[in-house]
């Protein structure tokens, strides 16, 4: 049995066997707050929920990712093969660079690239980890990299 919780959205999961024991810990629950039953859970925070008739589970973000594309208006970008090219060097930008960007904006990007690896995507991980090295000084080619994740 799983009970998943963050501040007050909760999902009880479990197997068919254990329905008595689950039953048994949402009436504990229901003594302590209110509780809204809303069936079988198929979103929850952005996770989109797929239950495939193989008795398995599969996790997406599809409607948070076309959101984050939408935000930054990326949504008409095309796929690329990887994440970022490997010729890209990313280092921290001259003094005398041009180019700098908002931070803000380009912390707002690198965060919604983090909630995505960090729940569906772990292949983008890597990149994410090196995007982020540099939030607090970002320049256009760490934005034009961030981009090239989206």
């Amino acid at each position: 049995m799983l009970l998943l919780l963050y501040v007050d959205n909760m999902v009880v999961s479990y197997a068919p066997t254990a329905a008595k024991v689950a039953e048994e810990i949402k009436q504990v629950l229901a003594t302590a707050d209110k509780i809204t039953k809303l069936g079988t859970a198929c979103q929850f925070l952005r996770l989109e929920i797929h239950y495939n008739t193989v008795r398995s589970i599969t996790l997406s973000q599809t409607v948070f990712i076309d959101s984050v594309l939408k935000q930054f208006r990326m949504e008409a970008a095309h796929g690329a093969a990887t994440p970022l090219d490997d010729k890209v060097r990313l280092n921290f930008a001259e003094e005398e660079e041009d180019g700098d960007v908002d931070p803000n904006s380009y912390q707002l990007i690198v965060g919604s690239h983090m909630n995505i690896a960090l729940a569906t995507r772990p292949d983008i991980s890597m990149v994410v980890a090196a995007l982020s090295r540099y939030t607090s000084r970002p320049c256009a080619r760490h934005l034009i990299a961030a981009q090239c994740v989206l």
